[in-house]
């Protein structure tokens, strides 16, 4: 008998272990590689359509409005990831076991969760765009925790904690550095990104700045402004950027507005902006930052009025600038962050940056990594110091402390939402002051693109749907494989008792 009951805890403990296994196994994965992909009422896919399904982000092709799809996988679909090749348009009609939905198309990666959705487990899902798109991956994910690949974007901001205006994806890894995995990921504030140009004349930069900022924390939808990435690579100054964006057609009030807009629609708290003298001298940075200090007294003035927005007059509490050389702060980017497993804002930013993979061949990368890779801390990065701040503007008084922008400022999203009349400007304290470092480092101009090479998956192979309104039996291994793995302690536990009573 005393040994039946020294052999029931093994077994208990056995029934637990294998139980937890198999619960960890439900894990969503991606089902892509195992599927079949036709045209929905009989038709016939569009040319270059397996691309769609070749997991590359740079190859995309044109999806037809009014088109229809169907996806049949090898089990059940529980979610779909969609990444455009530029912004899309209109809608997409999503199709599974008699029911469907409409979902608007807001992001450049979007995921939908097709059970949650309609409530329907089938391993055959329809899709059918309203407008015309240009589309570079389904991406078809089984039933379980969504995977940390994919990209769960939420809405910009309704007010931010803290603005941050890099010029150019990646300037937020680089010159930026710890920002967004500090605030954004480690501490949970509203953090709102928004870039002064655009990448849309390459296939590859969109995708890697999306891919940076969710690798550092953020889940706020990204800002993109209308002005394009240009430059000639020599030319460092204020007036060559200016007529840079002219030759686009953006004049200079065009892009002061762009920021006075940008702050009345976000309401932040604290703003982070370039260098007044571009970093390493680069005249889109200095415009950027030139027209932020130019929008600050027409934000908060109630008679400046844009014709096209309705957004009330504000102004921040307070706006930092890389470099500035008055009432100096610096920054610690290197403690350990438990939102990412103790690695700093340091080691997270260079992950943000390693995602820009069409920029690894630049002098960024020696600048941040130490030529041989060798660097272990921000403070070893000694031009251009991601450390190095001013504060250039104030509505809070100077600090005193150093080391956190919001010093003064109690964070919004901090506290209890309470109802109150609308908030309104106030006069700025300073004189705007434009004095900083000068670069010294050598200029680059922004470099070529490379497209990278991933393999392709396996050809699919077409199934036969599982189809129906409940879940079907077998959707769903761990519940069973649970039951069985009970089923099995309860006859080994009895027949251990019994084997005892019967010696």
């Amino acid at each position: 008998m005393k040994k039946a009951w020294l052999i029931l805890p093994l077994l208990l403990a056995a029934v637990l272990i294998g139980s937890l296994a198999v619960w960890g196994e439900e894990q969503g994965r991606d089902i892509t590689a195992g599927c079949s992909l036709s045209a929905g009422w009989g038709g016939e896919l569009p040319e270059g359509h397996e691309k769609w399904l070749d997991g590359k982000e740079t190859t995309y092709s044109s999806v037809g409005a009014e088109e229809g799809l169907e996806i049949i996988a090898e089990q059940v679909i529980g979610g779909i990831y969609l990444r455009f090749d530029r912004e899309p348009k209109g809608d997409v009609i999503i199709t599974c076991a008699g029911k469907s939905a409409v979902v608007p198309l807001t992001y450049l990666h979007q995921y939908i969760d097709v059970i949650s959705l309609l409530d329907r487990y089938s391993s055959l899902v329809g899709l059918h765009f309203s407008e015309e798109n240009s589309l570079a991956d389904i991406i078809l994910l089984s039933e379980g925790e969504v995977p940390d690949f994919v990209q769960i974007w939420e809405p910009p901001c309704e007010q931010a904690d803290l603005l941050l205006a890099p010029t150019h994806a990646d300037d937020d890894h680089l010159f930026f550095l710890g920002v967004l995995p500090y605030y954004a990921g480690e501490l949970g504030y509203e953090v709102q990104v928004v870039y002064y140009t655009n990448h849309n004349a390459v296939h590859d930069r969109p995708h890697e700045l999306l891919n940076g900022l969710w690798t550092v924390g953020v889940t706020h939808y990204p800002v993109i402004a209308e002005m394009a990435d240009a430059w000639d690579g020599e030319s460092e100054t204020l007036d060559f950027g200016y007529r840079n964006f002219a030759a686009q057609g953006f004049e200079e009030k065009e892009l002061v507005d762009f920021w006075v807009k940008i702050l009345r629609r976000f309401r932040p708290q604290v703003v982070v902006g370039h260098d007044v003298k571009g970093e390493y001298g680069h005249p889109q940075h200095m415009v950027n930052t030139d027209t932020l200090i130019k929008a600050l007294p027409l934000c908060g003035d109630e008679s400046y009025l844009l014709p096209d927005s309705a957004d009330l007059p504000w102004q921040p509490e307070k706006v930092y600038l890389h470099l500035y050389g008055e009432n100096e702060i610096v920054m610690d980017w290197d403690k350990p962050l438990a939102a990412f497993g103790g690695k700093t804002a340091y080691e997270v930013s260079k992950e943000g940056y390693a995602c820009h993979r069409s920029q690894q061949w630049t002098w960024f990368t020696s600048w941040i990594e130490g030529k041989y890779g060798q660097y272990t801390a921000s403070t070893e990065i000694r031009t251009y110091s991601p450390n190095r701040y001013g504060l250039y503007f104030t509505r809070v008084g100077q600090d005193s402390v150093g080391g956190d922008f919001f010093e003064n400022v109690t964070p919004r999203s901090t506290v209890p939402p309470v109802t109150t009349a609308p908030e309104t400007s106030a006069p700025p304290q300073t004189e705007p002051i434009t004095t900083a470092p000068v670069a010294t480092d050598p200029v680059t101009s922004e470099p070529t693109p490379t497209d990278p090479v991933t393999p392709a998956p396996a050809d699919p192979s077409p199934t036969e749907p599982i189809d129906g309104e409940e879940k079907p039996s077998g959707t769903d291994g761990r519940w069973i494989a649970l039951a069985i793995v009970a089923l099995g302690a309860a006859a080994g536990a009895i027949w251990i008792l019994w084997r005892g009573r019967r010696k």
